[in-house]
């Protein structure tokens, strides 16, 4: 919000259109309606949300059986329904006849017309609602996101409400936070909103908030799980050292951590393209444009600063998933990323290399004999490794999964 105000200002200042008036934040039906919006927010406070102290004195099984509730609720409700009595919320509420437009005094130029739409389209997107534009009296506007934001609190307990929050929240926001809550910077925060199915709720995300997200999808992926279809996982790995089990240390029969809190997918080309995506950030190179070169055409970066790491595939065979939780449900990214949330230690029953989306060849021993046959008797650069797939075959080992 104050990033709008302050951008508007700075618009009204470099101009020549508009003399304002230092004392206020900008003409008035800006600084009216987009207050209003930003109060709202503040009022959709969730008054009946745990705390992290009330979810640790929860059983790891009162949080997954609420889970196992919450999933068979969700199978069973009328999602269109719910749509339909958003929609229906907002008619009632925000009329063609009443609806928010800017005052006389701003100009017509494109430049000022495509930032007053910006501000609209920031209206109509927290509403969530298919209206064209927002009505302007306080009573009815408050009125309408309260009931909004009451019909989330009504269909859901409040445990319930937590656990599609956290859900959330890995998804679709900040998956480091959710691991280790104590990193997130909340002066950083912004205020965010859920939106699946009709389910809909907004709100401003803490470091209590990420803690009890973290209590919950630990709770939650410690779950009794049996993968019906194979599942895979996309990362980029360091052949030594490293964040991951490094590359050298893989081998048919030998044990990895995959880590705490991490998902896996049904869907083969998500896993794909997080493997491709983790490898370019982590060594700077693009992989779909061309060579950059530099003022005397080096290479950029060059070939020594490159490090020696491979987009990774772990790929776990149906049945193999012994503890784990199906998230895709609640998630911000529902039927598209299909998410399983897991975590400990899995046994590597096998490796292969894949190249492009071809089918992955396995039956390496370990990532000695994959590396050779990558090299072969061609020339290797660390820069095109993306151009291969490290595949590696786990099977979780059950024991080292405990709540």
């Amino acid at each position: 919000m104050k990033l709008i105000m302050e951008s508007w200002n700075r618009f009204l200042k470099e101009s020549n259109y508009i003399t304002l008036d230092e004392t206020g934040l900008g003409p008035s039906f800006l600084q009216h309606n987009l207050n209003e919006i930003e109060n709202l927010k503040e009022e959709s406070k969730d008054a009946d949300v745990l705390s992290a102290e009330e979810l640790k004195n929860l059983s790891s099984q009162d949080i997954r059986d609420a889970y196992k509730k919450l999933h068979s609720k969700e199978a069973i409700v009328d999602k269109e329904a719910r749509e339909d009595a958003l929609d229906l919320l907002a008619d009632k509420l925000i009329t063609d006849a009443d609806i928010w437009q800017p005052a006389g005094e701003v100009p017509t130029n494109p430049v000022t017309k495509q930032f007053v739409g910006n501000v609209g389209n920031y209206i109509n997107d927290f509403l969530g609602a298919k209206v064209e534009g927002v009505n302007t009296n306080k009573r009815q506007l408050s009125h309408l996101g309260k009931q909004i934001q009451q019909l989330f609190h009504n269909e859901f307990t409040p445990l319930e409400r937590e656990i599609i929050r956290a859900i959330f929240l890995f998804t679709g926001q900040n998956v480091p936070a959710v691991r280790n809550p104590s990193g997130f910077d909340e002066a950083q925060a912004e205020l965010v909103k859920y939106v699946n199915d009709g389910i809909r709720d907004d709100f401003m995300p803490t470091k209590a908030t990420y803690a009890k997200a973290k209590i919950i999808l630990e709770a939650l992926q410690a779950s009794t799980a049996s993968n019906e279809e194979t599942m895979w996982r996309g990362l980029a790995a360091a052949v030594s050292g490293g964040k991951f089990t490094p590359l050298s240390d893989y081998k048919v029969g030998g044990t990895i951590n995959v880590g705490n809190i991490v998902s896996f997918t049904s869907d083969v080309q998500t896993a794909f393209e997080f493997a491709s995506n983790a490898w370019a950030d982590a060594t700077g190179v693009d992989p779909s444009g061309p060579l950059k070169r530099g003022k005397d055409g080096e290479l950029v970066p060059p070939d020594e600063d490159i490090p020696k790491m491979f987009p990774v595939l772990l790929t776990i065979p149906p049945g193999k998933l012994k503890k784990g939780a199906d998230v895709d449900e609640f998630s911000e990214f529902e039927g598209g990323e299909m998410e399983t949330i897991s975590s400990g230690n899995f046994k590597i029953t096998d490796m292969g290399l894949m190249k492009g989306m071809s089918t992955p060849k396995m039956g390496f021993n370990n990532f000695e004999d994959v590396l050779k046959a990558i090299k072969g008797k061609q020339t290797f650069s660390w820069r095109f490794a993306y151009k291969f797939k490290v595949a590696v075959q786990l099977e979780q080992i059950e024991e080292t999964v405990s709540l």
